[in-house]
């Protein structure tokens, strides 16, 4: 933590952060992310989402111009409809992926050009896959359904930000984890005990905000970084200022310099008020 270092820019994840269990915002924490603008600080949403599926909540919010999406995956110019950084897997191995994955009982999702895509037999059995009942809605309003993943994927003129798997099965979940770990041209991450998220080497939330920072012309240790969940950790670890949810996974927790409240219980709003309580938030 840089106590002597003014926060610039305020990096927060969404799900089990920013937004609370049912996906939505609360009036608090909007009213803090509000403040954070005012005192000329950039909020940017950093989140394994894809672009199509931001919270409108958040990005409605005047002031919010940047997102990091499908973990780190791209950075989005909200303001513009830009698209200004990227990187993404190459069509061969998110095929090789598919293919290792098409005899397993386990949802796959694909995220191209910020929509996220996946086959309409796994929506009519979310909970099968370890949806929980509060996030249904978000998923069946923010994914577009498919008779066939592999065919989107190789007719797809783009490549492809994330692959994300999702099962309620843990010993599969554990077994997909460490075959995909030894790929060489991936990165593996996580936002639940339920999923897998790959995406290309070197990729990241922090890589991304690294990024962005040079374009905003911020140091590390002037962002202020909030998450919950594995694919946090890395970012927390570089932030200067590093703030763990109490609902997060031991490993936030751990690189993390506070840990705020819950996401239930307006976590981010609290964690703000702490910070920059020097400039007066009420």
């Amino acid at each position: 933590m840089n106590d002597n270092t003014k926060i610039q820019l305020l990096a927060i994840d969404l799900d089990g952060t920013t937004l609370r269990n049912d996906a939505s915002l609360s009036s608090n924490v909007k009213k803090a992310l509000e403040y954070a603008i005012q005192q000329d600080i950039f909020v940017v949403p950093c989140t394994g989402r894809a672009l199509g599926s931001l919270s409108p909540e958040v990005t409605a919010i005047p002031g919010i111009t940047y997102a990091v999406t499908s973990n780190g995956a791209a950075i989005e110019n909200l303001s513009l409809g830009q698209r200004i950084y990227c990187n993404l897997l190459d069509k061969g191995t998110s095929l090789s992926i598919l293919d290792t994955l098409s005899s397993q009982d386990i949802m796959v999702e694909v995220f191209i050009q910020g929509k996220a895509y996946t086959e309409q037999r796994f929506l009519e059995n979310l909970p099968h896959y370890g949806t929980s009942k509060d996030y249904i809605p978000y998923v069946l309003s923010t994914r577009n359904p498919v008779n066939d993943i592999r065919s989107l994927v190789e007719q797809s003129p783009q490549n492809i930000e994330n692959i994300n798997l999702k099962t309620a099965d843990s010993a599969l979940r554990k077994r997909l984890w460490h075959e995909l770990a030894l790929m060489q041209t991936v990165s593996i991450t996580s936002s639940s005990s339920m999923n897998i998220e790959v995406s290309a080497v070197n990729t990241g939330k922090a890589q991304a905000i690294v990024h962005l920072c040079k374009v905003l012309g911020v140091t590390m240790n002037e962002v202020m970084a909030i998450g919950d969940s594995l694919n946090d950790v890395m970012l927390l670890q570089q932030a200067g200022y590093s703030v763990a949810m109490e609902n997060g996974v031991n490993e936030v927790k751990q690189a993390a310099d506070f840990i705020t409240l819950s996401n239930e219980a307006d976590g981010v709003a609290y964690a703000i008020k702490h910070f920059l309580a020097d400039r007066k938030m009420k």
